[in-house]
């Protein structure tokens, strides 16, 4: 009788064993845990750049390990990505002249390739509450194709941010000179940068355009800051010497170095001989493209109302330190990498 007893209470114990191990099987660990969002990073680096992730400081400060030496900051965070499986063991370290926390390892190359990541995609940071440590991370990548859809530029005359004219040195070596207030104040680059600093703009057409701006320093008292034009982007908008670019703050930013950019046709000449700035005038006309390689700004369209979206990789956007509820898609936002 004793060792029936005996038997039937192993039984029961080994059947409560089996029922968690096939619940444990179908419902990985933290799964009702809540995920809280904490920041999300656009990838607005070019095709031949996404070798690293470049995350600006101000997004990631609060939850990733204290950047106590900036110059030797080396530490390890632990990744896992929503479908499940082991968690990965990543070293983050630290870019002084990009202000940027970078993950440049095997992990990273290997995840770019497995979601097929391309520029204007976004990477979403997030962390199971309260069953993981604080070093522990959830990462979602997400389409930004999805969102551009959303999204159509609106310009509007209020969010104009500065304008600069298309010179005949602009043409001849596709580079704009952004004056430093306009690169601080109205694009947001911190005076202390130097090096690059990688912004996303997206165009009347609704067209997106990556941009890394060089930052020169040639004496203590000068800075310089140079805004590459692509040849693309002088095509498709029929760039001619003497138009005017203006660059917009976007009525719905994808992020922080997200700006909007369009060109009025002739009137860069005006502009110059200060007889008209050519740019609220000529809003919602509907003849001026606005793909853009530049400036600050949110994005903006013509008065039918278009809309618009940003890496350094593009941040886009943080929690705050305050904790709240996202609901996390699997889909596939600063300063640019080198």
């Amino acid at each position: 009788m004793s060792e029936y007893l005996d038997f039937g209470a192993d039984a029961g114990d080994l059947n409560v064993e089996q029922q968690e191990e096939a619940v444990a099987e179908e419902h990985p660990a933290n799964e009702w845990a809540e995920r809280v969002f904490l920041f999300e990073v656009y990838l607005i680096q070019g095709e031949d750049e996404m070798d690293a992730l470049l995350i600006p400081r101000e997004l990631a400060s609060e939850h990733f390990p204290p950047l106590l030496n900036r110059y030797t900051y080396a530490e390890h965070i632990q990744i896992t990505e929503p479908g499940g499986g082991p968690s990965s063991d990543v070293t983050v370290g630290f870019l002084g002249e990009e202000s940027a926390f970078v993950i440049a390892n095997d992990w990273w190359k290997q995840y770019v390739n497995r979601n097929g990541l391309r520029p204007l995609d976004s990477i979403y940071f997030s962390r199971h509450y309260p069953a993981a440590p604080n070093n522990h991370f959830v990462v979602d990548a997400v389409r930004g194709g999805n969102q551009q859809n959303m999204n159509v530029p609106e310009f509007r005359n209020r969010n104009l941010l500065f304008q600069l004219s298309f010179t005949h040195r602009a043409n001849t070596t596709r580079l704009l000179s952004i004056p430093t207030e306009e690169a601080r104040h109205s694009i947001g680059i911190p005076s202390e940068s130097v090096g690059k600093a990688r912004l996303h703009f997206t165009g009347a057409r609704n067209n997106e355009w990556p941009v890394t701006i060089t930052i020169l320093v040639p004496t203590p008292t000068s800075v310089h800051h140079m805004m590459p034009l692509s040849d693309k982007f002088v095509t498709e908008n029929n760039l001619k010497v003497g138009d005017l670019i203006e660059f917009y703050k976007p009525v719905r930013p994808l992020h922080t170095r997200h700006f909007l950019i369009k060109v009025a046709k002739g009137a860069g000449q005006m502009y110059e001989l200060g007889q008209g700035s050519g740019s609220a005038a000529k809003d919602g006309d509907g003849d001026n493209d606005g793909d853009g390689t530049g400036g600050g700004g949110n994005r903006k369209g013509d008065e039918k109302g278009i809309s618009g979206r940003d890496k350094r990789q593009g941040d886009g956007g943080s929690s705050g330190g305050h904790p709240k509820r996202q609901k996390i898609r699997s889909l596939s936002k600063i300063y640019d990498a080198k």
